[in-house]
């Protein structure tokens, strides 16, 4: 399965992350301040394109990407700051200070992302204005109406996610304190391909915030599409202790009417 996905997932994002991956680990570099570092040290010697804009780089990545008034699109954009992007890139995680810095910002910014799973990020009415509607327009014209009839182009759907969102907030917490506590007092009886399996998803949601913080940046979705993991962990832990006892109380339902 594992190999399945990784096949699928080279084969279907392979071309975008090669086109976009040096602007959104900038943009997340310049979130956690790494950016703004190595320019002051090697704008004086070196050429970026970006040097001339160093002053009004912001720690919002999704400024710094989206915004059209941002230094990304002052200096050329997405194609033409590649090779400079690529450079930088490449001396921050060579050069033993910037090494140091990366490190120390993605493992803070991990942390950060763990926090971060709120429902609804994006999902907010797009206008006419925007490219995402008008890309609509050019190519489905047909399907504007629908579009613009559904939930969330109404406004309608923010404000129940806020709602789901409060849940969360509580539901979370609560089922990381039991799978914490489940695993103290039931990880010895637990089969060994369950706790294979509790290794695995945790193991997951670590690696998802700490692969998004450190390229892309922290950002609620990133975090809600993973977070339900830890209350199925909890669910894991516990149902198996049900299940023996049931299994248990039946064997003797079934020994006592013999």
């Amino acid at each position: 399965i594992m190999l399945l996905l990784t096949i699928s997932t080279i084969s279907i994002m392979g071309s975008a992350l090669s086109k976009s991956k040096h602007v959104f680990f900038i943009g997340a570099m310049a979130k956690r301040g790494v950016l703004q570092a190595y320019l002051a040290e090697h704008c004086p010697t070196d050429s970026f394109r970006i040097c001339a804009y160093r002053s009004e780089i912001v720690t919002n990545n999704n400024d710094f990407i989206w915004n059209d008034n941002s230094p990304l699109y002052k200096s050329g954009g997405w194609d033409a700051n590649k090779e400079d992007f690529n450079r930088i890139i490449k001396g921050s995680i060579t050069e033993p200070r910037f090494i140091k810095m990366q490190i120390a910002t993605s493992i803070i910014a991990t942390g950060q992302q763990l926090v971060q799973f709120h429902m609804g990020d994006g999902n907010i009415p797009f206008g006419p204005e925007t490219g995402l509607q008008q890309d609509v327009q050019q190519y489905l014209p047909k399907d504007i109406p629908r579009m613009n009839a559904a939930a969330q182009q109404q406004a309608r759907l923010l404000p129940i996610l806020e709602k789901l969102n409060i849940v969360y907030d509580v539901l979370i917490p609560i089922s990381l304190l039991v799978f914490l506590v489940g695993c103290i007092f039931r990880w010895k009886k637990l089969s060994s391909a369950l706790r294979f399996l509790l290794i695995l998803l945790g193991i997951s949601v670590l690696l998802n915030a700490w692969d998004c913080a450190t390229f892309s940046g922290t950002i609620d979705r990133y975090g809600c599409k993973m977070i339900f993991l830890i209350p199925l962990m909890a669910v894991l832990v516990w149902g198996s202790a049900f299940r023996t006892k049931a299994i248990t109380m039946a064997g003797r339902n079934d020994v006592g009417r013999k």
